[in-house]
């Protein structure tokens, strides 16, 4: 990262978050919004994605192989 730039601001539109607490009981699931377990993207969205994370992406935690896994389900894809 160029921390020159910083503070850094992320914006979001038509964010929508649902989940259930870390001690919530078994029965809880949460309706996931991923593209990754519902239809999957398009081919065009998925080469935008490709496209911007090969020209913007600086860190990608899920492919840090120092960082354990078992409690980031979004990288389990």
């Amino acid at each position: 990262a160029d921390y020159r730039y910083q503070p850094f601001v992320g914006k979001f539109s038509n964010f929508k978050a649902s989940g259930c607490s870390a001690f919530a009981p078994a029965r809880c699931r949460h309706v996931s919004a991923s593209p990754y377990r519902s239809n999957g993207l398009t081919g065009q969205q998925s080469s935008a994605m490709q496209w911007v994370q090969s020209h913007y992406l600086a860190y990608d935690y899920c492919r840090d192989g120092k960082r354990d896994h078992s409690l980031t389900p979004e990288c389990w894809h």
